[in-house]
């Protein structure tokens, strides 16, 4: 049925997440709020949703499956994976199977072959099975687990988004529409810089940004490396926030696994 698709991630569906950011801060600014709430805001887009929701939890723990993680931090990881509003562990990791093997050609969903408009995450590209067949054990996996949350995703955000307003406005404005919908923009510019030149790149401030996946490059290189920290003096910040959650690694796919043994949790 149609109606179906309405219900389920949509690329649509997140760029006009996107485009309510200004009218967000704009009640945001109206409710009066303190410096308190503003700074939460901050926190809550980089932090919460950024590198927890859509790094840690989209990219590294369900799209990859770097790590395991106890029941109720991977009830955590998908409730902030799906409010960040790019859509759940099945469409992310879905895009994410393809992008890793058609990068930078016409068939990857995102970055620059699609132009710095894909910021807006409506420009980018739908992945269509039936145009580009994703064959991955790693989508059965999680579509046997979580399939509920690409049926009903939009109803399932939108609900837990209703729950936020009628504890608080504010809650709902500075803990939600205001941080998660910044970090969708930042989602998209980030994976639009990560391949600048049409080729996968580790940028230069990596050491110093720990908001935003730097080494890129060495992460498609060694994709199921939890670390992409493979050389010296390189940091990688997704993987040192992942050790907060007590996770047990998967280490297989790691190139200097021996360096890693001291940080076996």
């Amino acid at each position: 049925m149609i109606i179906n698709k309405f219900l389920q991630p949509s690329n649509q569906a997140t760029g006009l997440f996107q485009l309510t950011l200004p009218v967000a801060i704009y009640f945001g600014i109206q409710s009066g709020a303190g410096w308190a709430w503003w700074m939460a805001a901050v926190f809550f887009w980089g932090i919460v949703y950024t590198v927890i929701g859509n790094n840690v939890g989209l990219h590294r723990f369900f799209s990859h499956g770097h790590f395991n993680v106890s029941k109720p931090v991977e009830y955590l990881l998908l409730w902030l994976g799906c409010m960040v509003g790019v859509g759940g562990p099945v469409s992310y990791a879905m895009t994410h199977v393809v992008h890793h093997k058609y990068p930078d050609t016409e068939f990857d969903p995102h970055g620059p072959i699609r132009g710095r408009r894909s910021w807006l995450m409506s420009y980018q590209k739908t992945v269509d099975p039936d145009e580009t067949p994703v064959f991955s054990r790693r989508v059965i996996v999680l579509n046997a687990k979580y399939e509920w949350t690409h049926k009903y995703y939009v109803p399932f955000v939108l609900s837990n988004a209703g729950i936020l307003w009628l504890i608080d406005v504010k809650v709902f404005l500075f803990l939600w529409a205001i941080p998660a919908s910044a970090a969708c923009w930042g989602i998209g510019w980030a994976v639009w810089r990560q391949h600048i030149g049409l080729t996968p790149q580790n940028h230069p401030n990596h050491r110093y940004e720990p908001v935003y996946e730097g080494l890129h490059l060495n992460h498609h290189l060694w994709p199921m490396a939890p670390n992409t920290a493979v050389n010296p003096k390189e940091i990688d910040w997704t993987y040192q926030a992942s050790r907060l959650l007590r996770p047990t690694y998967n280490w297989q796919g790691q190139p200097n696994r021996n360096d890693q043994e001291t940080n076996r949790t």
